[in-house]
């Protein structure tokens, strides 16, 4: 069975013919779809591995992605067996378009909002937590690892990433804003999730609050939170555990629990909850407006980030294009080695000199010989030039010469 919407790529490459992306994202099912899927990688490993070579899980708010090596149908199964009906929302990318998706993730070109940071340490993670588990395949890593330089590149050469640009840090530049700067100041977030975390670790890189108090329903995951900023601390997300004034409020939960008894602990709340949690906070339509002023100009740099995932792109394929004729050169040059074996143990007896001398010889007299058809080899599988099959058939003649 087809996923919907199945794409093709118009580039056939078989060095990653068995490169598949199953995929659904807030672009084309929407974030309720998305979020049906939370909290599945791990089931999703356990169904899909054993149908393929490899595969890598992609889970964020905005996208759910299984990235294998192997047959797309048989992955498609696997999903199945977990996320029943939902299967028919998932998209298949194939081959280069495959490869092209996860660069461009990891780039922040497919984000919700363009040229987020957090990405790059998603994808990171995935492919980690993957790799160690033993999950990957060596397809697997080098398309991770190209997608990884591809993000890191984008980040450090382009300004597809400066600015504001996340709710969590738009949340913080707007208190900023409101307050005349955050240095100085008491600041307490709500929430101990993704988008909290995002808030505590801007708030305490770019401003020097006096005091941070992270408030959380698990106290655990409050302290954990914390424990990344200097000046924080974590308490109970309660009316007796919290104090009754503070500068700013930032608030960032899940779960539209009613946190209306905030309201009068400072002149400053900020709810990006959705739906929101302190109803007469300031919310996502202030927060947004910080956003669009960012991404309108992040967007002028995506032409940049593009090529950037093109160059990327084509580097993973001449890698994995050389790396696929390597046995051919290698048995062409076992069988080098055999023949100036062979005939330096002639040459000696019939010259009487010393074999290893001769032997020595004639290894640089053929590896000079063979380097020119190694460069022209290189070359030619770098850019494609090299006809399907033949480095197999080179690999397979010099093998029957040397058992011959």
């Amino acid at each position: 069975m087809q996923a919907r919407g199945a794409e093709r790529s118009a580039l056939e490459d078989d060095t990653l013919s068995q490169l598949r992306a199953l995929y659904v994202s807030h672009k084309d099912a929407g974030l309720q779809v998305v979020s049906k899927l939370q909290g599945l990688e791990s089931r999703v490993y356990e169904a899909v591995y054993p149908k393929v070579s490899g595969v890598v899980v992609l889970a964020t708010c905005n996208r759910f992605e299984v990235y294998v090596d192997g047959d797309e149908n048989d992955a498609l199964d696997g999903i199945r067996q977990v996320v029943g009906r939902f299967a028919s929302e998932f998209r298949i990318s194939r081959g280069v378009e495959a490869a092209r998706r996860i660069l461009r993730i990891a780039a922040g070109l497919e984000s919700a909002i363009l040229g987020e940071p957090e990405i790059l340490g998603q994808v990171r993670r995935a492919w980690r937590q993957a790799r160690e588990a033993g999950y990957t395949t060596p397809l697997l890593d080098e398309v991770f690892h190209a997608a990884l330089l591809a993000g890191k590149r984008v980040r450090e050469e382009t300004g597809l990433s400066e600015g504001t640009a996340s709710y969590s840090t738009a949340a913080v530049e707007l208190a900023s804003r409101l307050l005349g700067g955050l240095d100085g100041a008491d600041v307490l977030v709500v929430g101990t999730g993704e988008a909290a975390e995002g808030v505590v670790a801007y708030l305490c890189s770019k401003y020097s609050p006096k005091r941070v108090t992270v408030a959380g329903r698990r106290l655990e995951a409050a302290a954990r939170l914390a424990s990344q900023c200097l000046s924080a601390t974590a308490t109970s997300l309660s009316p007796e555990s919290i104090g009754n004034h503070y500068d700013a409020i930032i608030v960032a939960v899940s779960g539209a629990p009613d946190l209306s008894w905030l309201s009068g602990r400072s002149q400053v709340i900020i709810d990006i909850s959705l739906p929101k949690a302190v109803k007469d906070a300031y919310g996502m339509e202030e927060v947004e407006e910080i956003v669009r002023e960012a991404v309108r100009r992040r967007a002028r740099h995506i032409p940049e980030a593009e090529a950037i995932v093109e160059e990327e792109l084509s580097k993973l394929l001449a890698k994995l294009r050389w790396r696929a004729f390597s046995p051919a050169l290698e048995a062409l040059n076992a069988y080098a080695e055999a023949l100036a074996n062979m005939e330096a143990s002639k040459l000696a007896s019939r010259l009487g000199v010393d074999v290893e001398r001769v032997r020595a010889e004639l290894r640089s007299f053929y590896r000079r010989l063979l380097h020119p058809l190694y460069t022209a080899f290189k070359k030619a599988a770098s850019n494609g030039g090299i006809p399907p099959g033949l480095a197999e058939t080179i690999r397979e003649e010099y093998l029957k010469k040397l058992l011959k």
